[in-house]
């Protein structure tokens, strides 16, 4: 990883933020303004205008994306009665930038390294805008290339009820999680659902603290929502099951 969290030192010629040899976004300053465009920049770029003044600090932040996002397994996926399924969703990561000028910090934009498509989740009247993101669901974390460009959440669901659970696509909740720095990739909190049948209420709950991987990790962005009410109810959209008989 070439670059660093937090406050960011914009030297003369600007920043450029880089993976292997592909540039993710450049941050540079003129005069009273701060440029900021996603990369690859070429002559054709057109660069976003911040007129911050001389004095302001930009500090430059890992997120997860805004909305929800819907995730579809790439392979059909059933969940027996009584069983837990633990997999990893590997997702793009978004960089933060803010300019600091004093105690006062503003949010100026946040560049994805991946647009994500925008979905529906849920019913025509009680539904939600979210992204869609298709993943493997990979149980071991080290099926996963190892790349600075993402970061991966720890999902556990829980099937608690009699029905076999054939998870076809399911909401996961990332403006509730933390980002999280360890020494080789950048993790969240986990999520775990835990569903008891189809005309029941699933229940959504995220650990406090970050998952056990790579021994000791350090938040890095605090979760965008923290208020958790009426998860309960839109949570009943997760899942499509099975009934045994």
């Amino acid at each position: 990883m070439n670059w660093k969290w937090g406050s960011q030192e914009l030297p003369e010629e600007g920043l450029s933020i880089n993976s292997n040899d592909l540039t993710l976004l450049r941050i540079k300053r003129v005069n009273e303004e701060i440029l900021i465009a996603p990369g690859p920049v070429d002559d054709d770029t057109v660069f976003s205008r911040f007129i911050a003044g001389r004095e302001a600090k930009i500090v430059l932040y890992p997120a997860l994306p805004e909305l929800p996002i819907v995730i579809k397994p790439q392979m059909p996926l059933s969940i027996l009665p009584g069983l837990t399924f633990h997999c990893f969703v590997e997702v793009p990561l978004v960089f933060s930038i803010s300019n600091v000028k004093g105690k006062k910090q503003e949010l100026l934009t946040e560049v994805s390294v991946h647009n994500l498509s925008r979905s529906w989740f849920g019913d025509p009247w009680n539904g939600e805008v979210s992204y869609c993101l298709e993943s493997p669901l990979n149980t071991d974390i080290e099926k996963y290339d190892q790349t600075e460009t993402s970061i991966y959440c720890p999902v556990h669901i829980v099937n608690r009820s009699s029905q076999i659970l054939a998870l076809d696509r399911m909401l996961l909740r990332v403006p509730y999680l933390s980002v999280y720095q360890g020494r080789k990739r950048l993790y969240s909190n986990g999520t775990k659902i835990s569903f008891r049948g189809q005309d029941q209420i699933s229940q959504v709950t995220f650990y406090k603290g970050p998952p056990e991987l790579e021994g000791s990790l350090k938040q890095i962005t605090p979760p965008r929502q923290t208020d958790e009410s009426g998860l309960l109810t839109k949570s009943f959209y997760f899942f499509k099951t099975i009934y045994n008989g």
